[in-house]
């Protein structure tokens, strides 16, 4: 045991009284109680190490370490990992080793993706731009792609420069779209209806959104999914476009990762510092997905393994242990690179350790203000990532879905993190895929100026409360797959029909714990980060004032993102809530439905 290096893997923690905690390990079934803030310091130790190396970090953490207390330390480290609170490396490797020899890769495996879905909208430039590049690289390296261009323009005007583009674009370049308006999108509405026996309005809610909303990003992606259903594709943003980079990776090697962010991010002054720093890859995109897509984890770990390649394994966590032995698990979800325009209102994120973007600022003081504020990033694992985060940006992401995924909220923006939510706490089996090495572009043609002033806490949006609503009902047991969608979906409904003032208690109560969260996380943050630069300790200062201020504001608690008054904003975020509840509880029956359809 001496020289066995140790991860903190097994380890539920409970608030048993004030001050005492009491941990239980999953793995063998010990349950023990230790003062709270020694259970935080368990938490805290991240990366598989030695046990003097853990305590090292322990005394590091809590800026003290005499040899009493350090003796202590060890002694209680060596006592949890001999109850299995701690795991050694090697008998995680031989876990894994275990999962790769009985799952080779099969048929049911190979996943050929053959269409790529566009949500768009009244913007005929992206759309034209976005085919073009796409079908251009595949049919250089021998494929005929086809698309779907899923179109939610609700003018006339914009509707008809689109399908001016798809009637060019099929006649000319002779290339495979199918092209599906909102009034044909009612058709498809109709035949749902009429065979699932799914009463209208859910269906209408997913296919079109709330009635008289604007910002019906995910409606599109629900129609999508529904169109492909059976099959794995891509979709994609209209304003990316397939002129893909090469960025160099840390190895050829695949690691499996239970961290909220798979990917790293740097940060550029703008687009074209991007572009020239890189070079453009002649690469077919569809061949990067299907790297990964639909494969069992197990699978590809062998695949990886019989080519010696590393298999990293510091950022394993249990649930994605259980998660690849699992003879249904598989890469349900993928994603390439990005660059270019993060897309992104808020960048206080960038303040708080942990994220890699914070890294580049605290090592770059004299080019501090600049990065902080640049709208221009590159997202891209070092690596093969096979992992089950939190994270999902949607901006063009592979999909199996030839087993049921959850849908998109029909409106506002950051939809793809409730499904990114859902698809962590619903399906502990599908898991995502990270490619190393080449990055999709993100090209909007209008450039954005740098964010201005100082980061101040968000407001939260009404996707922000409901994600964070549906991750506080997830810590209870909910099932998985289509009954955790209904069980999630009854939750809703059943906390949009409460009275308002209660319904208002629930979402102040999550903004408040959201503030408490960076206030203390903020506050470690400068207290064990001495050597930052002046610029971030004066602007995470500000940060946690104004999160402090927020408190205060008239409406806190009520999303930001909706019109009208106080009042107004709250009802229909009730409203809202109901009608996703609605949606997650049918939405099994939509894509059964649409399969045999």
């Amino acid at each position: 045991m001496k020289t066995d290096r140790f991860k903190v893997l097994h380890i539920r923690a409970n608030n048993l009284a004030p001050g005492v905690g009491l941990i239980r390990s999953n793995r063998e079934g010990c349950v023990r109680t230790l003062p709270l803030h020694t259970v935080r310091l368990l938490q805290s130790l991240k990366g598989f190490a030695s046990l003097r190396e853990h305590v090292q970090s322990m005394s590091r953490a809590t800026g003290r370490g005499h040899p009493g207390e350090e003796g202590t330390w060890l002694s209680l480290l060596r006592d949890l990992a001999e109850e299995g609170f701690l795991r050694p490396e090697n008998d995680v490797r031989q876990q894994i080793d275990r999962i790769a020899r009985n799952r080779k890769i099969s048929e049911s495996d190979a996943t050929a993706i053959r269409r790529i879905g566009i949500p768009t909208a009244s913007r005929p430039d992206y759309l034209k731009r976005a085919i073009e590049t796409f079908s251009e690289r595949t049919r250089r390296h021998g494929r005929e792609v086809g698309f779907v261009v899923m179109d939610d323009s609700k003018e006339e005007a914009g509707r008809l420069r689109n399908v001016e583009v798809v009637r060019i674009l099929r006649e000319k370049a002779n290339i495979d779209i199918k092209y599906v308006d909102r009034h044909m999108r009612e058709a498809q509405a109709q035949e749902i209806i009429r065979k699932s026996g799914v009463p209208a309005e859910v269906v209408r809610f997913a296919l079109f959104g709330p009635e008289g909303a604007t910002d019906t990003y995910g409606a599109p992606r629900n129609a999508l999914l529904l169109e492909t259903s059976g099959e794995a594709h891509i979709q994609t943003d209209d304003d990316t476009t397939a002129e893909m980079l090469e960025v160099p990776c840390a190895d050829n090697g695949l690691a499996l990762s239970g961290k909220h962010q798979a990917e790293d991010c740097t940060m550029f002054r703008d687009h074209r510092e991007i572009v020239e720093t890189f070079w453009t890859a002649d690469i077919d995109p569809l061949a990067i997905h299907e790297r990964l897509l639909g494969k069992h984890p197990g699978a590809v770990i062998g695949e990886f393994l019989d080519m010696k390649a590393f298999v990293n394994i510091d950022e394993t966590e249990e649930s994605i242990l259980d998660a690849i032995a699992r003879p249904d698990a598989r890469v349900a979800i993928s994603f390439t690179g990005a660059a270019g325009d993060t897309g992104m209102d808020e960048f206080y994120h960038r303040l708080f350790p942990g994220d890699s973007e914070y890294e580049q600022l605290i090592e770059n003081a004299l080019k501090y203000d600049r990065l902080l504020r640049s709208r221009y990033v590159l997202r891209i694992a070092p690596r093969y990532v096979i992992n089950n985060g939190l994270s999902c940006v949607s901006m063009s992401v592979g999909l199996d879905n030839r087993s049921l995924l959850p849908p998109f909220i029909t409106c506002g923006r950051s939809g793809d993190t409730i499904f990114g939510t859902l698809l962590k706490t619903c399906f502990p089996m599908a898991l995502k895929g990270y490619m190393p090495r080449y990055a999709i572009q993100h090209k909007p043609a209008v450039l954005r100026r740098p964010y201005q002033g100082s980061p101040e806490f968000p407001r939260l949006t009404s996707n922000q409360l409901l994600m964070y609503s549906i991750r506080q009902f997830a810590r209870q047991p909910i099932g998985e797959g289509a009954s955790a969608l209904r069980m999630i979906g009854t939750m809703l409904m059943n906390l949009g029909e409460m009275q308002r003032s209660h319904f208002l208690e629930h979402t102040t109560a999550i903004v408040s714990e959201i503030v408490r969260g960076h206030v203390y996380q903020g506050t470690k943050a400068l207290n064990e980060d001495e050597d930052g630069p002046d610029q971030w300790e004066r602007d995470m200062l500000g940060y946690i004032d104004s999160a402090l201020e927020a408190v205060e504001e008239p409406g806190f608690g009520v999303p930001s993102d909706l019109p009208g008054s106080i009042s107004e904003r709250l009802d229909t975020f009730q409203r809202r809530t109901v009608q996703f509840g609605k949606l997650l509880w049918y939405w099994p029956e939509m894509m059964h439905t649409s399969a045999q359809v």
